[in-house]
């Protein structure tokens, strides 16, 4: 499990893949397409991530890991 002032790396989704920095907000939200039915509630996690240079970049829990402390050369 991950927890606020872990380091985490955003590993999948289209904006911020590969961005690694501290996991320092988190909220359950529920998702869907309330009207159409298309797609059933379903909780999601939010996360806020601060990036080293101050950056803050907003994502899901399910497209974060725990990152590694090594640095890819």
């Amino acid at each position: 499990a991950m927890n606020k002032g872990d380091l985490v790396e955003v590993f999948k989704g289209r904006k911020n893949a590969g961005a690694v920095g501290t996991l320092f907000w988190m909220r359950s939200d529920t998702y869907g397409f309330y009207r159409s039915g298309v797609n059933p509630q379903r909780i999601v996690t939010r996360v806020g991530i601060r990036l080293e240079d101050g950056t803050v970049v907003w994502d899901y829990l399910s497209n974060c890991r725990p990152a590694t402390l090594e640095v890819a050369a």
